[in-house]
């Protein structure tokens, strides 16, 4: 997690810094807003502990890699909202690409569905919108 300060009377670098950061798959929260569930994301029987870097599906612990965790907590944290997968991939790496992120996320998109759906073939965590990206919800 990453911290900015911007002072209250600058209003509209305030406005342009969140508009980029939710244009790249992240969520702007002013200070005070949070509390201990900020590290916490819930969907249905999936839960993410931030703190703990810990993965369950109804309980059970799941074993992702550490850029499988990445992607999912991504998508955890903007539950609902369809990512592309070039914002996930600038979001996981930081850099910007040329055609390959697509294959790349689709790849881990699989293997982290393998591990924690019901039936990987029917997904109700991780969906495709397809020709667009990625959501969970």
């Amino acid at each position: 997690m990453a911290y900015i300060t911007i002072q209250e009377d600058n209003i509209d670098r305030l406005e342009k810094l969140k508009k980029l950061l939710a244009e790249n798959g992240f969520e702007a929260v002013e200070a005070g807003q949070g509390d201990d569930s900020d590290y916490i994301y819930r969907f249905d029987g999936l839960e993410i502990d931030d703190e703990k870097k810990r993965v369950t599906v109804d309980g059970r612990s799941i074993s992702l890699t550490p850029t499988e965790y990445n992607i999912l907590r991504i998508l955890m944290k903007q539950k609902g909202r369809v990512l592309s997968a070039e914002q996930i991939y600038r979001a996981i790496w930081h850099v910007e690409t040329i055609g390959v992120e697509e294959n790349v996320i689709a790849v881990h998109i699989r293997r982290i569905r393998m591990k924690i759906e019901h039936d990987p073939k029917k997904p109700h965590f991780v969906k495709a919108v397809w020709g667009v990206g990625y959501r969970v919800g």
